[in-house]
């Protein structure tokens, strides 16, 4: 057993990370806060050796980017570090796959652990999402390993229907229960209290590491040419007056709401849209539906699933941007309103719904606005509503929304906090059991 007295995280000898999107490229919220999270890793810890374990994604798909790997290669090897991809069985075609695919990824996680680690030396393993819930077994009681879990949402928030999932989940988060060993990571409030009530792991289990930004690098103030310039390249008519959502192709993400709720204005007083719908397989049904339900509803804007990272931050600037809408249905926390607010050039709004870990995020009238999911009627008043503010309330609320991020969503803070945290329960592990 490792003796040391007044500290835990500087006694240790290794980091590894495991994370199914953020190092090939950050397709997604959760891929963006994976590689936050390894960045900021790198800064707190740059001397302790890390190993960082991605899903292996294949080169010819859209979940591989070359330049955000190299970028996440030449950072990771320069704080100690090293990547090892993970297969889960699908040479590399999707990512996170399901259950059959999360067996394959928990042998093969341990099979690095072991190769890569010397007998006896002090661990911390931290894994994000269900990809690798299963880790949680497989390292339970583990002698000199410290396990994290990290899910970024569940299957009772995101497909209640998927029975096997939830089942899975449900068997490895109250496992955690019986081991020295595991804790479970919350990335918002909300999510704390649904793993404890829905999922039954104990509150001693539990530790908060909030989601949020990296406020180290502040978006570049652009010219409102060079604005024009990129809205026309989108397809966005010079001057014309819209709304943006982006994220998953995913019905979840309620695109569909906004469509209808812009629909039922008034055709010569409501705004076009611009909707990007990432798609991960191509043709997806839900982008399929939504591009009918343009044509039925007969409105004007945008629709694309390709998806440009700098995109949305350099659209926020513009003038002509009305809102920057979140329509989703269910969202454990949504990074899209606190990605926004931490603009501090924006000059849209946010108008995001009532639900899950989203509804924290915004004080209403203050910092954004809020609207009773899934009601086209409430959605659109909110968006009448913010197409009638002054310049000076805008600029307000940005200030107040940039405010309220840097005082509860600084992500390298909540990190810091963390691993306080952590520090703090393991020493005392350790040193009750010596």
């Amino acid at each position: 057993m490792p003796q040391f007295k007044k500290a835990f995280i500087s006694n240790l000898d290794k980091f590894f990370i495991f994370v199914h999107d953020g190092i090939f490229y950050a397709t997604s919220g959760a891929g963006n806060s994976n590689a936050c999270f390894i960045k900021t890793l790198a800064k707190l810890y740059p001397e302790i050796p890390k190993t960082i374990c991605p899903i292996e994604a294949s080169k010819k798909g859209a979940s591989y980017n070359k330049q955000h790997y190299e970028k996440m290669q030449n950072l990771i090897k320069e704080s100690n570090g090293e990547i090892i991809p993970v297969s889960n069985g699908t040479n590399g075609e999707h990512i996170f796959g399901d259950i059959t695919n999360w067996s394959i990824v928990d042998e093969n996680c341990l099979n690095i652990i072991k190769k890569c680690s010397i007998k006896g030396e002090l661990t911390v393993v931290i894994s994000f999402d269900t990809a690798f819930a299963g880790l949680i077994s497989k390292l339970c009681n583990y002698p000199n390993i410290t396990h994290i879990h990290i899910p970024r949402s569940t299957g009772l928030i995101q497909n209640k229907n998927n029975l096997l999932r939830s089942k899975f989940e449900k068997k490895m988060y109250t496992h955690v229960n019986n081991c020295e060993n595991s804790y479970i990571g919350c990335t918002s409030p909300y999510m704390k209290q649904h793993l404890g009530k829905a999922y039954g792991v104990r509150k001693d289990q539990l530790l908060d590491i909030t989601n949020g930004v990296l406020l180290d690098k502040p978006n570049r103030k652009l010219d409102h040419k060079e604005i024009l310039v990129i809205e026309k390249g989108v397809g966005i008519p010079r001057g014309a007056k819209y709304v943006l959502a982006y994220g998953r192709a995913e019905r979840y993400k309620g695109y569909h709401i906004l469509l209808k709720a812009l629909s039922s204005m008034e055709p010569k007083k409501r705004p076009l849209f611009f909707i990007i719908a990432v798609e991960y397989t191509p043709d997806s049904d839900y982008v399929v539906y939504l591009k009918k339900l343009i044509k039925q509803l007969k409105l004007k804007g945008v629709l694309t699933t390709k998806f440009d990272a700098t995109l949305p931050s350099i659209l926020q600037q513009s003038p002509n941007l009305l809102a920057v809408v979140v329509p989703s249905l269910k969202e454990p926390f949504g990074l899209i309103p606190i990605e926004n607010l931490a603009n501090a050039h924006s000059k849209a709004p946010i108008i995001v719904a009532r639900t899950g870990g989203l509804r924290k995020q915004i004080i209403h009238g203050r910092t954004g606005f809020l609207y009773k999911k899934t009601s086209p009627t409430d959605l659109a008043k909110q968006i009448k509503k913010v197409m009638t503010l002054s310049d000076r309330r805008k600029e307000v609320m940005s200030k107040a929304g940039f405010d309220y991020v840097k005082a509860n969503y600084n992500y390298e803070q909540n990190i810091k906090s963390f691993f306080r945290e952590l520090e703090k329960r393991e020493l005392k592990r350790y040193t009750e059991k010596s």
